[in-house]
């Protein structure tokens, strides 16, 4: 009998990162085996060969796409959170963030509160990046966030959909506290992004530290694939997969999720 592989062997394989082999079982496009009471991901050798075999020149690179700061990068299509414990950091870390997606081309959108968004185009003016051209062309978005999270998704998703080429977001979070947010809505929100996330995509959601709660640091932890802290860059220790069906209107989002290993 065959033996079966769990998702760090996959991963090694196919020299991708674990999270990757999730997003593959998770779309379908490569098939696994759920074990056990956790259903935890199998794989056969066959399998991860005949996925070699059909998609030679499509496979994702575990690490491929620059952050722009420390020489750190991630997967494409990722969603990672930045815990900031200062504002040198917080600053430091978005306007590098911001400052390669542009140089390279990419759509940029920014999501933050009026103070945080004027410090960061006067940092990346310093940086010569000429912020009034990329937003007039349409690769620099700028906004404030939205009274409801069926409202924020819809303006994310109305820019990402127009865009060719790579879309990057940064969001400041610090604006739902602006607007009177609830612990849930903040969980809706990045749980609703993190269903949306497509390859050619990248989120960077800032938590700072001196303004969010323990609770609320620990869930963005939990629901980001990736973790920015300090300067090092990690996969989630607690990150988990969630098959998310939502539907957005003016009026309420309906999320549905389950725990998967």
């Amino acid at each position: 009998m065959e033996r079966l592989l769990n998702i760090r062997e996959a991963a090694t394989y196919l020299h991708v990162s674990e999270m990757t082999i999730r997003r593959w079982t998770n779309d379908g496009s490569l098939p696994c085996y759920r074990i056990g009471g956790r259903k935890a991901r199998r794989f056969r050798m066959s399998d991860l060969e005949h996925y070699l075999q059909r998609t030679p020149d499509t496979t994702v690179p575990s690490f491929d796409v620059a952050l722009g700061t420390d020489g750190l990068s991630v997967p494409d299509g990722s969603h990672l959170t930045h815990l900031s414990p200062d504002d040198d950091e917080s600053m430091s870390v978005a306007t590098s963030y911001i400052a390669e997606g542009l140089i390279h081309e990419e759509t940029v959108m920014m999501v933050c509160p009026e103070t945080v968004r004027d410090a960061l185009i006067q940092l990346l003016e310093k940086r010569q990046i000429d912020v009034r051209r990329y937003r007039d062309i349409g690769r620099l978005h700028v906004r404030s966030g939205r009274p409801s999270v069926g409202d924020q998704i819809e303006m994310i998703t109305d820019i990402a959909c127009n865009t060719s080429g790579r879309f990057r977001l940064f969001g400041e979070m610090s604006w739902t506290l602006e607007r009177g947010w609830s612990f849930d809505q903040i969980r809706q929100l990045e749980s609703a992004a993190q269903a949306r996330i497509r390859p050619g995509a990248l989120l960077l959601c800032q938590y700072p530290l001196s303004q969010f709660s323990a609770q609320v640091a620990m869930t963005a932890i939990e629901l980001h694939d990736h973790l920015l802290y300090r300067g090092v860059l990690k996969e989630s220790p607690y990150h988990r997969d969630k098959a998310v069906k939502e539907t957005v209107d003016a009026h309420h989002v309906h999320l549905t999720g389950n725990e998967s290993v």
